[in-house]
């Protein structure tokens, strides 16, 4: 019995210390948009930790298929808070926090989150006393069928999570209280194509400060706006007119930020272009064989001195040797492939490659809002310092996967219609570096420019031929490479661009170009080699009357098929959303389409009676056009069982 007592004692006395122990860290976890999040989008996580003991340990985040790693230092009875963003890629997500020491698990905490569809509509509010922000009884069943209104209070630490708000509105919010890096993320999401409202009613003494104090009048900001609002109706007669294809894309489309990191893989035909010998490595070569062949020569006619052949071939293979060295043979190779879209901030994507001399590990310096490795590597991420870190290993290749926005001047490129078809265009070049094979996508036409030298002009004056219309994605990108005559790393380019990043059929200048960076690398600066696909935004200038032609306006489809002009329906719907620009008054619309075999037939939706309508030439006339577009957008509904080219419109009109 004794014996029994004793056990029982010291058994609980176990107990004791170790609920002490678990007691000496507490872990909490604030992720997502109040505790939600959208696949294929960034969200915020604040991780606090508390102790009542030093720790010298790592915090590790482990997402369903993602884990991060944070070196943590804490002395006794202090706390830490911890920022960073994650991308989120699996309907089902769960954050799990832990910390580490010496291999062995301290404590560890998780939170779930409920991860949201992607036609969610987050609308993010900027407010002081958010239980009484006045959207709260704001429904939409018409567009924002599935809304979901989120705190932004604490949320503004990172760039990137803004990336899954479609609108902003700021109420009973001091906005003074703004530091300059929140101001600067709101200013850049707005510039992207974005709306922020903000309340001009009771709370205006507050809103209305800081960077917002002269918004008592709707003010464009790069492709968005900045809108004034009273009350809740205001509000719900106002939003259509500030809303464009950005929006619409948050709203209906999938974001493609796992496949961008999947087909990365494909702009490795760049890299390994980039690591042939350049020019200049090809040339040291041959000057070092045609030296040696004289030597060679001089020691056959010179038979009777052989040490005058061993001592030059001696000195002359350390010279070569250091030469070598010098010349980069055994230095780090680091270089990018890259796309730039310039519309109006800097979005990069990047696949990034190192071959690093030594064989140690490597601890990289990133400044992207995202990374990630490819290929099954090994590598941890430290998203709270930016490190991204790679054990030692024998054969050193490192590919990796990266997005940033970037602050840049704004680059105006206008082209202006004289007539129907019919442009012209002062170019400049708008980079210091030469833009190679640079060709104009204007709506289903192309206009190659060929090389223009950095800060170069050219004038234009160019009859559209309409030679991209109705074609399919093969015959679309072949066209383009012909016309643009573009070398096989420049199609590798421009094709990942076209599948990935952005439907290129509005008006854009594309062109490639050289760069060199430096990136840090162990605490040491090294120097990288970029090849570039640059994509800049084009603006339309009209003389007389607005013509917008075939193909300007992107043709917004909630199918997750491959193909970007084309779709093969059998009997399944395709819904198609066109943001019409809100500063013209349009007269007429023409929708193009091409049907090969079976059959299908286009649906319109009439806004003012709630219902599809079926498609018919007089539809889109003057007369009946603003039954299809009062909402800011015109929605198709194609049906059938045939291959068409996706619809794509024109339209005429004048400006408001």
């Amino acid at each position: 019995m004794k014996k029994s007592i004793c056990v029982f004692l010291m058994w609980m006395l176990i107990f004791s210390f170790s609920s002490k122990a678990e007691g000496n860290i507490d872990i909490k976890i604030d992720a997502g948009f109040d505790g939600k999040g959208k696949i294929g989008t960034m969200i915020p996580v604040r991780i606090q930790v508390e102790s009542k003991k030093n720790i010298d340990g790592n915090l590790k985040i482990q997402t369903e298929n993602r884990v991060y790693d944070h070196p943590i230092q804490l002395y006794s009875n202090s706390k830490k808070e911890f920022f960073f963003s994650i991308p989120i890629f699996n309907g089902k997500e769960k954050i799990q926090a832990s910390i580490e020491e010496n291999g062995k698990i301290l404590e560890k905490k998780s939170k779930n989150i409920k991860v949201l569809p992607t036609e969610t509509v987050f609308i993010g509010i900027l407010s002081d006393d958010f239980s009484n922000h006045y959207l709260k009884e704001y429904k939409d069943d018409i567009f924002l069928k599935n809304t979901q209104i989120i705190s932004l209070h604490k949320k503004l630490n990172d760039e990137e999570i803004l990336n899954a708000i479609s609108l902003i509105v700021i109420d009973n919010y001091n906005t003074k209280n703004l530091t300059d890096q929140q101001q600067s993320f709101l200013k850049n999401w707005v510039s992207s194509g974005n709306t922020l409202f903000i309340e001009t009613g009771e709370h205006s003494y507050k809103t209305l400060t800081g960077i917002f104090s002269n918004a008592k009048e709707p003010i464009k900001v790069g492709k968005g706006f900045v809108v004034p609002i009273k009350d809740t109706q205001a509000f719900e007669n106002i939003l259509y007119s500030y809303i464009n294809d950005d929006f619409i894309e948050k709203v209906v489309k999938k974001d493609s930020m796992e496949e961008r990191i999947q087909n990365s893989m494909n702009l490795y035909t760049v890299i390994d272009e980039m690591k042939k010998p350049s020019e200049k490595t090809a040339l040291f070569l041959l000057v070092g064989l045609f030296i040696y062949l004289i030597i060679l020569a001089v020691f056959i006619y010179v038979e009777n001195k052989k040490w005058i052949f061993t001592i030059t071939i001696f000195g002359f293979s350390i010279l070569f040797y250091v030469l070598s060295w010098w010349g980069g043979f055994q230095k780090d190779e680091w270089m990018k492939a890259s796309i730039y879209v310039h519309d109006p901030i800097l979005r990069t994507y990047d696949l990034l490659y190192g071959s690093p001399a030594q064989k140690d590990n490597i601890s990289l310096k990133y400044e992207a809002s995202f990374i990630d490795g490819i290929d099954g590597q090994n590598y941890k991420i430290d998203p709270i310092e930016k490190n991204i870190n790679f054990p030692k290993k024998k054969d050193v290749e490192y590919i990796l996967y990266q997005e940033k926005n970037e602050n840049e001047q704004i680059i105006n490129i206008s082209v202006e219609f004289i007539d129907k078809d019919k442009i012209s265009a002062n170019i400049e070049n708008p980079i210091p570096e030469t833009l190679e094979n640079a060709f104009f996508v204007i709506g289903d036409s192309i206009i190659p420019i060929g090389n223009l030298e950095g800060k170069e002009n050219k004038k234009i004056n160019i009859t559209l031929k309409h030679d991209l219309k109705n074609l399919g994605d093969y015959n679309y990108l072949e066209k383009i490479y012909e016309k643009a005559n573009l070398k096989e790393d420049q199609k590798e380019m421009f094709s990942y661009y076209f599948y990935n990043i952005e439907d290129p059929c509005s008006g854009k200048l594309i062109g490639f170009s050289k760069g060199k960076e430096e990136i840090l690398v162990n605490e040491k600066n090294k120097k990288i080699k970029n090849k570039i696909c640059n994509v800049f935004p084009v603006n339309m200038n009209f003389k007389n009357k607005v013509y917008i032609p075939s193909g300007m306006i992107k043709p917004i489809f909630t199918s997750e098929m491959m193909e970007k002009k084309e779709c093969l329906l059998e009997n399944t719907p395709l819904e198609i959303y066109y943001s019409i620009p809100s500063e013209v008054l349009v007269e007429n619309i023409k929708i193009t389409t091409k049907q090969e075999g079976g059959y299908m037939k286009l649906m319109v939706y009439n806004f003012s009676m709630n219902q599809w309508d079926l498609l018919t030439n007089t539809s889109l006339n003057k007369e009946n056009l603003q039954n299809y577009i009062s909402k800011g957008f015109l929605k198709i509904k194609a049906e059938g069982d045939a291959r068409m080219s996706i619809p794509q419109i024109s339209l005429e009109g004048n400006i408001r």
